[in-house]
């Protein structure tokens, strides 16, 4: 949208250009450089709504005791929460872009392939997954998958809720 006013706006002063007639001139300039103040506050306020909004939503995520991610059509990380990150982030960096067999590892990945195909086929997952973390601590988690489906029922991805129960697998 911002992309859009600015453009239309540019287009405005190309026009200004062209009308060279003395004292309409003047209001016309002043009136689309108001235009121009207003809509980069606009923007700003924007900007700053959406960010704080973008921080509530993180700080939730972070808070909850259980893994969160929402994976794309194309298996890309898109989000995760803080708990996420500390099981599966071995880098030290997110691992926001990456794709599902880099972050789970091959072996993981094989035995989780079908249940993220379903997912993303429209259907909702429940499967428990055992493995070990990249530092070899031995995990179990519930896991679910839920599928995000456009209005037009094509998959545009899945969100996954990870629940660990390594302690009640070990007792």
């Amino acid at each position: 949208l911002a992309v859009v006013l600015l453009g239309a706006l540019a287009a405005s002063l190309g026009v200004l250009q062209l009308l060279d007639a003395g004292r309409l001139r003047a209001p016309i300039v002043w009136a689309v450089e108001c235009g121009i103040v207003i809509l980069a506050a606009t923007l700003v306020r924007l900007d700053i709504e959406w960010r704080k909004q973008a921080a509530s939503l993180r700080s939730l995520t972070d808070a909850v005791p259980a893994l969160i991610a929402y994976v794309n059509a194309e298996e890309r990380l898109v989000f995760h929460n803080r708990a996420y990150y500390q099981r599966f982030g071995q880098t030290g960096q997110s691992a926001i872009g990456c794709s599902l067999r880099e972050i789970l590892g091959e072996p993981l990945y094989r035995r989780t392939r079908k249940h993220v195909q379903l997912a993303l086929n429209g259907a909702e997952v429940s499967f428990r997954s055992f493995y070990r973390t990249w530092d070899g601590v031995r995990c179990a988690d519930r896991v679910r998958l839920v599928p995000h489906v456009s209005d037009d029922g094509r998959a545009l991805g899945f969100y996954a809720l990870l629940t660990d129960v390594t302690e009640q697998w070990r007792s």
